[in-house]
């Protein structure tokens, strides 16, 4: 399982997240990490519908994401 540390906390593959301000609480589950020479590290937000490109340090500042607590297994 791929995972990426930072200063705010860690981010793994499979961790969901919700928008702060989205009408709609649509959960984005991290399907992947995306590190490149010269850009800050990056993860793949996945929906059902689609997906998007989201910064880490953005993912992980609480005035725009909320972490969901993991699902019982």
């Amino acid at each position: 399982m791929q995972e990426l540390k930072s200063r705010a906390g860690q981010v793994l593959v499979g961790d969901n997240f919700t928008k702060v301000s989205g009408h709609f609480r649509t959960v984005y589950v991290v399907q992947s990490i995306v590190e490149s020479y010269g850009i800050p590290p990056h993860v793949r937000l996945m929906t059902e519908n689609g997906g998007m490109l989201m910064s880490v340090s953005a993912l992980l500042d609480s005035h725009f994401w909320l972490r969901n607590p993991p699902e019982p297994q």
